[in-house]
């Protein structure tokens, strides 16, 4: 099926010096690939097979042209119920068990997700994050905190910064309706660039360690100052 990509373009700003010509732009992925194929300047200007991500993978040339229209035709949405299964297969084979599609399942039943986005390429779900309320130990009274987590994209999918998106896009839906900040559990040296910091450096720790992977982000200004003790993940991160 033929996917318009127009209004993905501002979405990407740092695929600077890319040309694409207005006939690109309702191209399938198959046709986008021959397409650059045979037009070769249609593709980023030059050869170098350049990071498409801030931080991401690098993308060998045969892999070069298809990874930039996967990045501007991925769409990020809520999670509709007809995703269901596909998200699950999204966690079994990005982390080849089932702890995490087990527990967005467990989650999603308990009524414990506050946000549930799916990345879409070409109709197919290739990515899904999820975002849960957590609570305090000493409890704390009107604070707005969630957990993000589990996150994850197909193994054919990754290191196109399909996971960047559905990151940013997660965070900035939880600033919209008010939340005060998220942790994590993740590399530091992948989550830093979203403005995660060691949260232990902030007076917080975790049922789950309490490492440099322990990490948490302001959505408020200030909203770290105002909190302190152990995080309380949701339940079903317990009983899986």
């Amino acid at each position: 099926m033929k996917r318009k990509c127009a209004e993905q373009l501002s979405e990407i700003p740092h695929l600077n010096g890319f040309v694409c010509p207005p006939q690109v732009l309702e191209l399938s992925l198959a046709e986008y690939s021959a397409h650059c194929h045979n037009n070769p300047r249609h593709s980023r200007e030059g050869t170098s097979p350049r990071t498409l991500i801030r931080g991401g993978n690098p993308v060998s040339p045969a892999n070069h042209n298809m990874a930039v229209f996967q990045q501007l035709c991925t769409t990020i949405r809520d999670e509709h119920q007809s995703d269901v299964l596909a998200i699950r297969n999204v966690h079994e084979r990005a982390f080849g068990g089932q702890y995490e599609p087990t527990l967005v399942e467990m989650l999603r039943n308990a009524g414990h997700v506050t946000s549930s986005l799916v990345a879409i390429v070409e109709d197919q779900v290739v990515g899904h994050v999820l975002f849960s309320p957590v609570t305090f130990d000493p409890p704390l009274a009107n604070h707005g905190w969630l957990a993000l987590g589990p996150i994850g994209v197909l193994p054919e999918y990754q290191g196109r910064g399909i996971g960047s998106r559905l990151v940013r896009r997660g965070l900035d839906e939880s600033r919209f309706k008010g939340c005060d900040g998220v942790v994590l559990l993740g590399s530091p040296g992948y989550y830093s660039r979203f403005g995660f910091v060691q949260a232990s450096h902030h007076g917080l720790s975790s049922e789950f360690g309490d490492g440099a992977a322990f990490q948490a982000a302001e959505l408020r200004q200030g909203a770290l100052k105002e909190i302190e003790g152990k995080v309380l993940y949701s339940p079903e991160f317990r009983q899986t």
